[in-house]
Order: structure tokens, then C-alpha cells, then sequence
């Protein structure tokens, strides 16, 4: 790459090797080296904590799906196979059917874990500690703590984490309205966190809810967001309701995403990922915690139930 191409803050001179070197920063925070013959590379020592992240605007709490959009072939869910599951670890489902999340939590109840950050990650981020790792074929997701453990920063990077594709600042984006019968201490337990997300080229999918009665913020609650990284601005929200489980599908043309709660209705939903409108509804006895697709198939588990649907597309 050449880098007269590059708007530069700063730079510092340096000869190395015989040619004449540059380090510099970037507008996205990210420092880099400029060599004489026209190249450049990122910095070995690159420290993504010091990219400055991106603040979102407050959300739509309505949804704002997207009227005109690519059309999509209709889905079903065909149930194959169904199970009791209480009394069995989530962490044995997932191990038994060959899932694999790709992602680790943090916690403070488990100091032990933080211990096993890799090196390319940092614990702290805008003085706030990590509460996941994502890892998908293309990506590194790396969530930090917002209200209640949730995720407020969210940093992107790529496979080989010397740059990072956008960082984000969700302390607006997560803050729901809160029921008058909660007063504002409902504000301690409706911070609306990150819970999953993927990322298809420059087009980021996340899910944000917190884990209570939806009555607690008024019925707006358990969104699925579609955010174009390079404009940095919200393409689709789904209406609200419609994922709670801690995981989502992006299959094909569709995202499939799960919600229930104690005497709420639970179901699966089907989501046109394009514009973000739910065309499809499907009953289950309890709320679904995971919902993950392998070969064409939707693995869900519930409280007490594990399901595996056939994905059923009609032209």
C-alpha cells in the first residue's frame, strides 16, 4: 500500500535498515510505519486501547426496520429431534452435538480466567475490564464492561490483531426506558448489553436486552441491530422482543433469534437479514437461552428442553 494515500496526524523520523522510516498515526487511532520505497506496515507493538471508540446515538426503541430491501424465500422450521435437558451442562450440549461458540467470557467470579487473556488482549479498555472474546473466521470482537456487566465497548479487529475495523461506544445505545412503577432504580437492571453478534464484511449484526420482565422497560427490550461499520450508522433495528437467548443464527438470508421469559411467550424468530422484518414465528415451550445453525440445521436450547430443526426454505 503506498502511503500518500493516508491522512496523517503525526509523524516521527527514523532510519532503519538503510531505509528511512516514519511512524505515524492515523485518523482511526491506529499507528503505523512508513518506509522509502513507498510501503508500510502496522507497528508491532500496536496498542488498540489507545483507538478512541465511536459513540452511537441513542436507538429507536420502536424498531426501524427497513421498508424497501432485498426479497428472501420464505422459511420454516421442521422439528427432528427434541430432548429433556435438566440436568445436563450447557457447556455437554454444545460438546456433544460438535458446537463450537468461539467465544470466551469474563468474569469476576472467576478470577482465574482473566489470567488466560492472549497476549493481544487487553484486560482494560477506556478503564473498563473485558467481558468477552469473540473469534469468527474473519474477525476478533473484544466487549468491555458497561452498566451491570454489560457490554458498553465493543473493538473490532482482524485475524491477526494489528488493526482494528471500528470500536464502538454503546453507553446511549444500551440505555432503555424504565417502567415509572421502577423508578429510576429500574435503571440498575435495564441496561440493555451486548450479548452476540457476527459480522459479514462490513456489515456488523448484534443483539442487545437485559435478562428481566420486558414490563421493566416498558416492553422495549431484546433488539437485533444491523450496523453498517464503514458509515457507522444503523441499517435496520429489529422491533423490540424478539432475542433474549444469549446467542443468535445468521443463516443464508435470515438471522434466527430466540425470546422468552417467565410468563412471557417464548419463540423462535426468523428475521430477513437484509431488512430486518421478522417472517417468521415459531412457538416453543420455554424461552430459548441458545440458538446456534450446523448444517443447515438450528440447534436451540431452552430451560429445560434442547430442539434441533430442520431450516426449510421455499422459493
Amino acid at each position: 500500500m503506498r502511503f500518500w494515500a493516508l491522512a496523517f496526524l503525526y509523524t516521527v523520523g527514523l532510519n532503519v535498515f538503510g531505509q528511512d522510516v516514519t511512524y505515524t498515526k492515523i485518523p482511526g487511532g491506529e499507528e503505523v510505519v512508513l518506509y522509502s520505497d513507498k510501503t508500510w506496515d502496522y507497528r508491532i507493538d500496536f496498542d488498540y486501547t489507545k483507538v478512541k471508540p465511536h459513540l452511537l446515538n441513542g436507538p429507536s426503541f420502536t424498531g426501524n426496520t427497513v421498508d424497501s430491501g432485498q426479497n428472501v424465500a420464505s422459511v420454516e422450521l421442521k422439528q427432528v429431534f427434541t430432548e429433556v435437558s435438566e440436568g445436563y451442562k450447557p457447556d455437554a450440549w454444545l460438546k456433544r452435538n460438535g458446537l463450537d461458540l468461539n467465544r470466551t467470557i469474563y468474569h469476576v467470579s472467576r478470577m482465574k480466567n482473566y489470567r488466560e487473556i492472549p497476549d493481544k488482549v487487553s484486560k482494560f479498555y477506556q478503564k473498563s475490564i473485558i467481558t468477552q472474546h469473540f473469534v469468527d473466521s474473519s474477525y476478533h470482537f473484544i466487549a468491555y464492561e458497561g452498566e451491570r456487566n454489560s457490554g458498553r465497548y465493543l473493538v473490532i479487529m482482524n485475524k491477526a490483531m494489528d488493526s482494528v475495523i471500528a470500536a464502538l461506544d454503546f453507553y446511549y445505545y444500551q440505555k432503555a426506558p424504565v417502567s415509572r412503577k421502577y423508578g429510576y432504580d429500574g435503571y440498575d437492571f435495564t441496561s440493555q448489553g451486548l450479548a452476540w453478534l457476527k459480522c459479514v464484511n462490513d456489515t456488523l449484526y448484534f443483539s442487545t436486552h437485559h435478562r428481566t420482565y420486558a414490563d421493566s422497560s416498558e416492553r422495549k427490550n431484546a433488539y437485533v441491530t444491523c450496523f453498517d461499520l464503514k458509515s457507522k450508522e444503523v441499517i435496520w433495528r429489529s422491533i423490540p422482543l424478539v432475542s433474549n437467548a444469549s446467542t443468535f443464527a445468521l443463516h443464508g438470508d435470515h438471522v434466527f433469534t430466540g425470546y422468552g421469559f417467565t410468563e412471557e411467550d417464548d419463540f423462535i424468530y426468523g428475521l430477513n437479514r437484509f431488512t430486518g422484518k421478522v417472517v417468521l414465528k415459531h412457538p416453543l415451550n420455554k424461552g430459548p437461552s441458545q440458538v446456534i445453525e450446523k448444517n443447515n440445521q438450528l440447534y436451540v436450547r431452552t430451560y429445560n428442553r434442547n430442539y434441533i430443526f430442520d431450516i426449510i426454505k421455499e422459493d
